[in-house]
């Protein structure tokens, strides 16, 4: 693993991703909420070829989103905190990591649940090309197993 690297590392951890991106699945897709005060490091990361490396290698061909806290905010105003960084597998099943306490969730969520709608408003920013929100693009020279 890359030495002192922030989340797109931290979060890559774990033998259960392996055994994600092996599965044949239909919808795979992350949202990395970022906050202002780690955005250095953040973008360090994403200029550090190991790093994605690293990333893309145990996460596989995901959908992978990023914004500020701030502007999830401002592009969510109906929801009042931010959530976890979180993963929507095949639409059900809900991967999030909560930072402070170091623990990471799993959970098969209903199809009308807020954060299934969280994950669809997603996709409809990307399609609409908000600046806000950014895609992590694998590298043409970064291999994704």
């Amino acid at each position: 693993m890359p030495d002192g690297k922030f989340k797109l590392v931290r979060l890559a951890l774990g033998a259960y991703l392996g055994d994600l991106r092996r599965r044949n699945m239909s919808y795979k897709t992350r949202l990395f909420i970022i906050d202002e005060a780690d955005l250095s490091q953040w973008n360090e990361d994403l200029s550090d070829k190991e790093c994605l490396n690293y990333y893309w290698s145990r996460t596989g061909d995901v959908s992978t989103y990023w914004m500020t806290a701030a502007d999830f905010l401002a592009n969510f105003p109906n929801w009042t905190s931010v959530p976890r960084d979180l993963a929507m597998y095949d639409r059900q099943l809900l991967i999030a990591y909560d930072e402070q306490a170091h623990m990471l969730s799993f959970d098969i969520v209903e199809r009308d649940s807020n954060i299934v709608r969280l994950i669809q408003s997603i996709e409809q920013l990307a399609l609409q090309g908000i600046p806000a929100l950014r895609k992590l693009v694998i590298p043409d020279d970064v291999v994704a197993k």
